[in-house]
Order: structure tokens, then C-alpha cells, then sequence
């Protein structure tokens, strides 16, 4: 997994046009209009290390409805041209990977969530959720992605229960 910029974008849009998915016309916005350089966007990949329904609707829902993730739906979701474009690309996934601990910025916000679940576990109560994401700067070796599980296999619907 590389590491997402707007150049990769730019080239996936040229393929989703190449392959009559989407319109010249509707290319041509989507290379103009997205997110893709936004600092908290460029040059990070993020992972949920918990089930994806633990996020909830409003943390999953979006990603798995739009093509091109938050780079493009922030921008397009709700355009009458662009939105329903964006929703007929592709099909969700969920990718399992082993991401190493030096990848992230700063892991002491995981070192605090590992000691938070360690005393949960021992009955401490906490107001602050344990649950950890973040996003890794490094790209994902191909021998880390241990799975990609699809929509509409069995365990893409338990993961986040997606038909509920």
C-alpha cells in the first residue's frame, strides 16, 4: 500500500475515465476539486485497530458508500453531478494488515491506549475511549496485508454490520 498524494489520485482518475466509469466531463472536477494534498490526507494511511462498526455509522458509512475516500467525498458526496458517480465505483473493502509501530508520527497515544486497555481489563473504569486509529507514514509492504475481505462476503457484513 503506497502512501496516498495527489499525484496517485490524479492517476486513478485517469484510470476510472480510461475505463468509462466516470465521464471526461466528471474527471475533470474530480482532478480539481478534492482534498488529496490536505495535510491530514497526504502521505497517510489510516487504520482502525478495533472492528470497523465500533466507529459507527458516521466513522464507516462514507468510506465504503464514495469511491476515492475522504479525499473525494468531503468534496462530492453531496454534488448531483459528482456524488452519484463517485457511489457506482468499485466495490468496499476491508484490509487486515500488520502495521509496524514505527510507521506512526507519535506512538505515545498508542502506548496510552495499550496501559488504558491493560487496566480496563483489570476493572479500572475510564472515560476515555481505548479503541485506537491512526495513520501510518510509511507504505505498507505487500507481505504485511495479511487480507482483504469484500463486500458482500460474510465477514465484510459481521465486521461492520453494514446490514444493520
Amino acid at each position: 500500500m503506497q502512501l496516498p498524494n495527489l499525484d496517485m489520485l490524479r492517476s486513478r482518475i485517469d484510470m476510472v475515465v480510461a475505463d468509462r466509469l466516470v465521464s471526461a466531463a466528471i474527471g475533470d472536477r474530480l482532478q480539481c476539486e478534492n482534498q488529496a494534498a490536505d495535510e491530514y490526507r497526504a502521505g497517510r494511511l489510516w487504520f482502525c485497530f478495533f472492528p470497523p462498526h465500533i466507529g459507527g455509522e458516521s466513522g464507516i458509512e462514507r468510506f465504503f458508500r464514495s469511491w476515492g475516500g475522504e479525499a473525494l467525498y468531503n468534496t462530492h458526496e453531496r454534488d448531483p453531478q459528482t456524488g452519484p458517480a463517485l457511489s457506482v465505483i468499485g466495490t468496499p473493502c476491508l484490509i487486515h494488515a500488520r502495521v509496524a509501530i514505527a510507521s506512526f508520527k507519535d506512538s505515545a497515544g498508542l502506548a496510552f491506549k495499550v496501559v488504558q486497555k491493560f487496566l480496563v481489563g483489570r476493572g479500572h473504569a475510564t472515560s476515555e475511549p481505548s479503541d485506537h486509529e491512526d495513520s501510518a507514514r510509511q507504505p505498507i509492504p505487500a507481505s504485511n496485508i495479511l487480507r482483504i475481505v469484500k463486500f458482500p462476503e460474510r465477514d465484510f457484513i459481521e465486521l461492520t454490520k453494514c446490514d444493520g
